[in-house]
C-alpha cells in the first residue's frame, strides 16, 4: 500500500444540471441541483484512498457547516486527517459547477479557506514519516506548493502536480517534480498561449513544460482525446476510452490519481496512463465530483470490458 501526502484544496460544490448555459439576460429553469464534496486536491485524495492508497490529507477548512461536512467525508473515506486545519478567517472553499446536457461542465470557485493552506501547519511528526509520494495542485497558494516540493525533494520523495487551475506561474521555481500534469486549457496558459490541437502541438507544448518544470514526466490530459506523455526524449499518445459522458467535473482528478498510483506501484507509465484514462472515463458517468470517483474494482471491471 502506497502512502501519499496530499497538500489539498477543499470545496463544497453546488452542482446545477441544465440543458445549456443561459445567454446574458436569459432566465430558464435548470433540471436539478445537488451538493457534493469537491476541490481538485481533495478529489485526488479521495480517489487515491478509494484505489487503495494510504492518504494523509493536509488542507484548510472554514469553521462552518461546509467545513465540518467535508472533514466528516475525509474520515469516512479512511484518510489520515491529522493535518486538516480549521480557520475562522475565511469560509470553506465553494464551487458552483454547471453541467450541460452534452456533458460539458463549467466551474466557478470561491477560494475561501484554501488561501489559508500552509505547508508549515503540517505537524512535524507527520513530515518525519515515510511517504511514497507527495501530490498537490494550484488551488492552494503557490508558495505552499513550492514549500511542499522543496520538502519532498530533500527527502527524495516523488512529487506529482496536477497543474490546475490555469494560472501564469513561475514553474521554474518548483523542485523535484516527477509528474507534471495539466489539461488542455492549463497547457495553453502555462506555455504562454501555445495551441494543443494536434500531436505536433502536444509535443511542442510538452517540451516547453518539461524545460520549465524539469519534471521527469509531462502528462497532458487531453479530455476526450486521451493522454500525451513526454519523458524528455519521446512523446507518446494514449487514446481515451469512448463513453457517453454525463459530467466531466472530476475526470481529470480521477485520471491523475489512478495514473500516479499505478506508476508508483509499477513504474510503467504507459500502463498507468491507460488506467488513468479508464478512471477518468468512469468519472464522467456520474454527476458530481467525489461521488463520481471510482474504486479499484470499478476500474478493473471497466478495463476488462475495454
Amino acid at each position: 500500500m502506497k502512502k501519499i501526502l496530499v497538500l489539498a484544496s477543499a470545496n463544497r460544490d453546488l452542482i446545477l444540471e441544465m440543458d445549456h448555459m443561459p445567454a446574458p439576460g436569459e432566465t430558464f429553469r435548470a433540471e436539478r441541483y445537488g451538493y457534493a464534496a469537491g476541490g481538485k486536491g481533495s478529489n485526488a485524495a479521495v480517489a487515491l484512498a478509494r484505489q487503495g492508497a494510504k492518504v494523509t490529507i493536509s488542507t484548510c477548512l472554514g469553521n462552518d457547516d461546509n467545513g465540518k461536512s467535508l472533514f466528516e467525508t475525509y474520515e469516512k473515506e479512511g484518510m489520515d486527517t491529522r493535518a486538516v486545519h480549521f480557520t475562522d478567517e475565511a469560509q470553506t472553499g465553494f464551487a458552483l459547477c454547471t453541467v450541460e446536457r452534452d456533458g460539458n461542465s463549467r466551474i466557478i470557485v470561491v477560494a475561501g479557506a484554501n488561501e489559508h493552506v500552509r505547508f508549515s501547519d503540517i505537524p512535524e511528526e507527520i513530515l518525519e514519516e515515510d511517504f511514497d509520494a507527495m501530490m498537490t495542485q494550484f488551488e492552494v497558494p503557490f508558495e505552499e506548493v513550492k514549500a511542499a516540493c522543496a520538502w519532498a525533494a530533500k527527502k527524495n520523495i516523488p512529487v506529482i502536480i496536477d497543474a490546475g487551475p490555469a494560472l501564469p506561474l513561475p514553474l521554474e521555481e518548483l523542485e523535484g517534480v516527477t509528474i507534471f500534469s495539466p489539461n488542455e486549457t492549463e497547457t495553453t496558459i502555462l506555455t504562454g498561449g501555445m495551441p494543443v490541437e494536434t500531436e505536433a502541438d502536444w509535443e511542442a507544448a510538452s517540451k516547453v513544460l518539461f524545460e520549465r518544470t524539469h519534471a521527469k514526466l509531462v502528462v497532458l490530459k487531453l479530455g476526450k482525446h486521451g493522454t500525451y506523455i513526454y519523458d524528455g526524449e519521446v512523446g507518446t499518445f494514449v487514446p481515451a476510452f469512448v463513453v457517453d459522458a454525463i459530467d466531466a467535473t472530476a475526470a481529470g482528478d480521477s485520471f491523475t490519481a489512478a495514473l500516479s498510483l499505478h506508476y508508483l506501484e509499477t513504474g510503467d507509465i504507459m500502463a498507468a496512463a491507460r488506467r488513468g484514462n479508464a478512471a477518468g472515463a468512469i468519472a464522467t458517468l456520474t454527476v458530481g465530483a467525489q461521488p463520481s470517483l471510482p474504486n479499484n474494482q470499478m476500474i478493473d471491471d471497466f478495463l476488462a470490458k475495454h
